[in-house]
């Protein structure tokens, strides 16, 4: 039978590979927000990443280097043995998060409402609820604002899509645009006690001990957000995508071909230099505010303050 307000602690799960734009913010924030244990997984870290993440004692390190065919199949590795690592230690909920991606409760206001805000979120949940799902929020790069951090950046597609024109770097040619430059399919929390697998980096699925597992919709809620700052400035976006081309193919696991505008700009990164990153995210990513009042207008666009007041409230000046 389904019941209400029962204990909820949480941990998290992150794959990165020298994220430091982002790691000591991300574990500041949702430190923060409530999370209690983080299991972070180290592929071919530098030593100032790992020196960085010695500074938490509340962060477990695991270094498992990436050796799958795929990204997605590391991710889905690391994610089901965080999850026994979780239930060893008595979490009673896992959350999968990339370390650009910054999570937040419903109908949280102000800074300090946001405090332990996802374990109170969870609480909540009905106990035959398995999954939560956190919708997909993704940030708006805006010209200028490369010397600013991150966390400036406040303006967010959550409903429709800025639709486009977009340059292929490798071609020339120019493309309508007509989704987001990255995903919409949010992120999870699981219950640890359920018998379940990571389906992909997204959502779980029922246990079906094998590598490659069909996704079976599980018991769902629909709560919180998941803010993506997907790719913040000219810097961040080469850096992003000379990674990915190094390790991931042009297909997905199960065969469907990555789309546009991923797959080029993975190709196209690895002959860039840095002016030629600048000048082609100037020029095709990044918007200038004028660009987005008419998707503002129409509530494409909206500018949500909260994650970056509560970095601005955490973060040393």
């Amino acid at each position: 039978m389904a019941g209400h307000h029962c204990p909820a602690n949480l941990a998290m799960i992150m794959c990165v590979q020298d994220e430091e734009q982002f790691l000591a913010a991300h574990l500041a924030y949702h430190r923060h927000l409530g999370v209690e244990r983080a299991y972070v997984y180290l592929d071919r870290c530098g030593p100032s990443t790992r020196n960085l993440l010695d500074r938490y004692p509340w962060v477990h390190t695991i270094v498992r280097d990436y050796h799958d065919r795929h990204l997605v199949l590391h991710q889905m590795a690391c994610a089901d043995d965080a999850l026994q690592r979780a239930r060893a230690e008595g979490f009673t909920w896992l959350m999968h998060l990339d370390a650009d991606e910054f999570a937040l409760a419903e109908e949280v206001a102000s800074v300090s409402d946001a405090a332990g805000s996802l374990p109170a979120m969870l609480a909540d949940v009905p106990a035959d609820t398995l999954q939560v799902r956190l919708g997909s929020r993704e940030v708006v790069p805006l010209r200028g604002m490369a010397d600013q951090p991150f966390w400036k950046l406040t303006y967010f597609q959550g409903r429709g899509v800025i639709i486009r024109d977009l340059q292929d770097p490798l071609t020339g040619e120019i493309h309508r645009l007509q989704r987001w430059l990255g995903h919409d399919r949010g992120k999870s929390i699981v219950r640890t006690a359920a018998d379940v697998q990571a389906a992909d980096s997204h959502v779980w699925t029922v246990n079906q001990h094998c590598r490659l597992p069909r996704k079976q919709e599980l018991p769902t809620a629909y709560r919180g957000h998941c803010h993506h700052f997907v790719v913040v400035s000219a810097t961040h976006w080469l850096a992003k995508y000379r990674k990915l081309a190094r390790v991931d193919p042009p297909r997905w696991p199960r065969g469907k071909p990555v789309e546009f505008p991923k797959q080029c700009w993975k190709e196209a990164s690895l002959g860039m230099t840095d002016a030629d990153a600048a000048r082609y995210f100037e020029t095709w990513i990044a918007l200038s505010r004028s660009d987005l009042e008419p998707f503002v207008r129409r509530g494409v666009v909206v500018e949500e303050t909260l994650v970056e007041r509560i970095l601005t409230s955490i973060m040393p000046a």
